[in-house]
């Protein structure tokens, strides 16, 4: 009698508090499954092997690399592994009520079908993020983290999430309707509100408009992301703070006091700036 392969699936799983949203690390040598999601947008991003889904009469398929996400439905979905490798994918629940969410237009009240579109270039910037945060989650670390730390991923997580399923269908030149003013009202929310965990929602809301909006002006007025411009601030402001650094101030307490959550990222991006480690630059404050 023949043997048959065993199937395993291992699944690592982190919940943002503050809004209910789970996120999902999913390892499978490949299965099958059917449910029933009543109350709840799915997001499903393959990154090694292949998914399958049906839902309503329809077949959705996405590779490695791809993003699939649906409305509150009946779905049946298979997934496979790539030759050897195992299938692995983040999927992500969404509370219809999450403020992630809020405000959106989805479109499926009016087409009726359980696909959600999203945008697959946002979708690459979250996968990312995703594999930092399970990355942290997966070694144990989450505990060691600053205070701070889990607010601002959170915050991360959601904003990336809403650009991923924000593809309301205004062209890029209505949505770019808006004046120099309207960029140095966003720029000067940032520079007064670097040190705080903000969310793109609370920066477009400042300077008056969508985020949607918000992103295209910056894009066709500054050649940036609001988060790019920001990231850029905490960093301008995380030097001045290094450089009239007191006994007690570390690399990682003066990166976390400016609104930064990821120290590693910090001290590269730091030195791109400014061509030397924060840690450097705290080094000589205090010779001098």
């Amino acid at each position: 009698m023949a043997d048959v392969p065993q199937r395993k699936i291992v699944v690592a799983h982190a919940e943002l508090e503050g809004s209910g949203i789970n996120l999902l690390d999913i390892r499978s040598s490949g299965h099958d499954i059917e449910l029933i999601d009543n109350g709840s947008l799915t997001v499903m991003m393959p990154h090694h092997g292949f998914l399958k889904v049906r839902s309503e009469e329809s077949e959705f398929r996405r590779p490695q690399g791809g993003t699939l996400a649906f409305r509150p439905s009946h779905r049946v979905s298979r997934v496979r592994r790539n030759g050897t490798n195992d299938f692995r994918s983040f999927l992500i629940k969404v509370p219809m009520q999450a403020r992630a969410v809020e405000g959106l237009d989805l479109n499926f009240n009016r087409t009726g079908k359980p696909e959600i579109q999203v945008s697959d270039a946002a979708a690459v910037s979250l996968s990312r993020l995703l594999r930092y945060v399970f990355s942290v989650f997966n070694q144990g670390l989450e505990k060691a983290m600053p205070a701070h730390w889990h607010a601002l991923t959170e915050q991360l997580v959601e904003d990336q999430l809403r650009l991923v399923l924000d593809t309301a269908s205004d062209t890029d030149q209505k949505m770019a309707s808006g004046s120099p003013r309207t960029i140095s009202k966003a720029e000067a929310f940032m520079q007064e509100r670097y040190d705080d965990p903000l969310r793109l929602i609370d920066i477009a809301a400042a300077a008056g408009v969508s985020q949607r909006q918000l992103q295209i002006l910056f894009r066709k007025t500054t050649g940036e992301t609001p988060w790019t411009r920001l990231s850029n601030i905490r960093l301008r402001n995380a030097r001045e703070r290094l450089v009239r650094a007191g006994p007690e101030d570390t690399v990682t307490s003066i990166a976390v006091g400016c609104g930064i959550s990821h120290v590693g990222r910090f001290s590269k991006a730091y030195k791109q700036m400014f061509g030397e480690l924060p840690s450097e630059t705290l080094r000589r404050s205090r010779e001098g």
